[in-house]
């Protein structure tokens, strides 16, 4: 894994359940550092136009959410469209750990909950106030972009 230095081993790979799109591993090397590897449909299967190129999306709009909010986003390490390596776009990103919110809301208390809601009300504050000088899918967007700036109007993460 030379995106992880030449002498990277492997140690364990788990297939992360519960995305829409892509196929997701969390993978864990001898150096104890944690990463999901994301890996792309084949390109023989069809998908709807706004689905295409969703990988080069999902990876311009994470990095461009990093830069331009205090949203919690996990870094790209990594990534390739080349198709050298194996017959697939992939990407490598910071593991976070944690589990979906929707699977937590009944262990909160009302105080918890509350907390948390304005926190997630704050996040949202923050995408929504993102502005920008296009209008369409993400990559239609990006290729619009004029001084760093665009309007997300369609981002699936998964």
């Amino acid at each position: 894994m030379a995106a992880f230095g030449h002498n990277s081993k492997i140690i364990s790979i788990e297939e992360l359940k519960g995305g829409f799109f892509n196929v997701a591993y969390f993978i864990t090397f001898e150096n104890n550092m944690k990463t999901v590897l994301k890996v792309a449909h084949s390109n023989d299967i069809k998908v709807l136009r706004c689905e295409k190129d969703i990988m080069k999306s999902e990876i311009k709009a994470l990095n461009f959410i990093a830069n331009n909010t205090r949203i919690p986003t996990p870094t790209v390490f990594y990534y390739n469209f080349s198709k050298n390596f194996i017959n697939r776009d992939y990407f490598f990103m910071e593991y976070i750990h944690g589990k979906p919110l929707d699977q937590l809301y009944d262990h909160f208390s009302e105080d918890e909950f509350l907390y948390i809601s304005h926190q997630v009300g704050a996040y949202a504050k923050q995408f929504h106030n993102m502005k920008g000088n296009a209008f369409g899918y993400t990559l239609q967007i990006i290729k619009a972009i004029k001084n760093g700036q665009m309007l997300l109007f369609h981002l699936l993460m998964t």
